[in-house]
């Protein structure tokens, strides 16, 4: 009887950082992940050597345990961190954000939302939409400049940038 060979298992994954002041660009057991740029992971290929906790016997009703080396591959690791998106995996919907109460709290909301744009025109629609917030949080004409300035334009420059699909 001939065994069959199996083809390696690759599948995709997309490092999508969550807060503002995280990395554009970082490096997992050796596979440099850009932000929101899908990244093809080979079972076979990509594989960390980790460290796993393995029960070996019991003692005085206490559980004995080591540690083992052993090698996974890097998607199955990568799967339950909520940075990293598997393609075609379910993605959990996160719960909706408290609305911001103070100028700091809009900011880490407008950066999100922003980074998060799909076009330009959601993301003017949305900041005119959004007067009303920015008022009620005390973010000052000088705040707002400054989102505008450093997040706004910049991530406008990429979408408008970018091929179409």
């Amino acid at each position: 009887m001939a065994g069959t060979a199996t083809a390696p298992r690759v599948r995709r994954f997309t490092y999508t950082p969550l807060d503002p002041g995280d990395r554009h660009e970082v490096k997992v057991h050796g596979v440099t992940f850009k932000a929101n740029v899908p990244v093809e992971l080979d079972d076979q290929k990509h594989r960390a050597h980790i460290m796993e906790t393995v029960t070996v016997g019991e003692r005085d009703g206490r559980a004995l345990t080591e540690g083992r080396m052993v090698y996974r591959p890097l998607a199955d690791l990568l799967a339950g961190n909520k940075t990293f998106v598997e393609e075609g995996a379910d993605r959990p919907k996160p719960g909706r954000p408290p609305t911001p109460k103070t100028a700091e709290e809009y900011r880490a909301h407008a950066v999100r939302w922003i980074n998060a744009a799909p076009n330009a025109t959601t993301m003017l629609e949305r900041w005119k939409a959004e007067a009303d917030l920015r008022a009620s949080c005390d973010a000052s004409d000088a705040i707002a400049e400054d989102i505008w300035s450093n997040v706004y334009l910049p991530r406008k420059h990429v979408l408008d940038n970018q091929p179409p699909d």
